[in-house]
């Protein structure tokens, strides 16, 4: 791909000195130029191609686990930094991979795709000792939108089938975040000082169907719905439905298996509300 002078900040000169435009110059630095020309926009300093230059030059003739390191990490540096462009909406990694921490089995737990919760942090936790997120889901017939779920539930599948078409679920829930103590009994039934989420809109796609953007756009039209139907403080949020088991009480880890699939999930209540609610715990612990 030929370069665009007036998006590509650097000249064929300074491309020469960096080394990246030598017959002999390694594929590495090679890929880092193409990468860069294709998306200018993403381009920091000059010396990023020069670094992937001279480590390039520097490794053995044959591969080494070090040489792969560095190629995936910069291979995984660059798809990661598309992925942020194309959508701001996207999840970090860490929070993609455990926002459901402790709702299933491990290595069984959904991937978040989207939440229009875009103001609540969920940063990677810090330090030697540092605890993951601990969640159980519950159920949400109690709150706003569990009350109006038989009402908005026919006009949220038709917003989820514009949007993606073999969606595999659409459920109302709540998420119960556990204190990073974990959770302690209490005779008096106080709570372990977790914290509770506002009622989820949780809709579940197969794997790579749709992009943040897309459940972005059609989230707000849910939530327009639920706003003219009394509900504010509702929550969408869109995950990969490819798990099999929930964890009814993560601390109790006491499982059901209730598979995540249109055949499996929906067909024990097409409310949705009396459906994957049904079966968990509508009481705090």
């Amino acid at each position: 791909m030929s370069e665009d002078p007036a998006n590509f900040p650097y000249s064929q000169e300074q491309l020469r000195n960096i080394g990246v435009l030598a017959e002999d110059a390694p594929e590495l630095a090679k890929s880092a130029l193409n990468f860069m020309q294709t998306c200018p926009d993403l381009i920091g300093e000059a010396f990023v191609l020069q670094c992937a230059a001279m480590k390039a030059f520097s490794l053995p003739a044959s591969p080494t686990l070090s040489e792969l390191s560095v190629v995936t990490s910069f291979s995984a540096l660059s798809v990661s930094s598309e992925v942020t462009v194309v959508s701001k909406y996207a999840p970090s990694n860490y929070k993609r991979v455990c926002y459901y921490n402790g709702i299933a089995g491990e290595g069984e737990c959904p991937e978040l795709v989207y939440s229009s919760d875009l103001t609540t942090p969920f940063d990677e936790p810090k330090g030697r000792f540092a605890k993951a997120v601990v969640k159980s889901i519950y159920g949400a017939n109690d709150t706003p939108l569990g009350k109006v779920w038989s009402t908005v539930l026919e006009t949220i599948r038709t917003i989820v089938k514009a949007a993606v078409d073999n969606h595999s679920s659409i459920e109302a829930c709540r998420f119960y975040t556990h204190s990073p103590d974990g959770f302690v009994h209490n005779p008096d039934g106080v709570t372990d000082r977790g914290s509770l989420s506002p009622a989820v809109v949780w809709v579940g796609i197969p794997p790579g169907s749709t992009s943040a953007d897309t459940a972005h756009d059609a989230s707000q039209l849910i939530l327009e719905l639920l706003r003219k139907n009394s509900v504010e403080d509702a929550v969408v949020e869109w995950r990969d439905a490819v798990v099999s088991k929930l964890t009814v009480s993560h601390f109790l880890t006491h499982s059901l298996s209730i598979p995540l699939t249109t055949e499996g999930l929906e067909s024990y209540d097409a409310s949705g509300v009396g459906g994957l609610s049904a079966f968990l715990v509508d009481s705090l612990p």
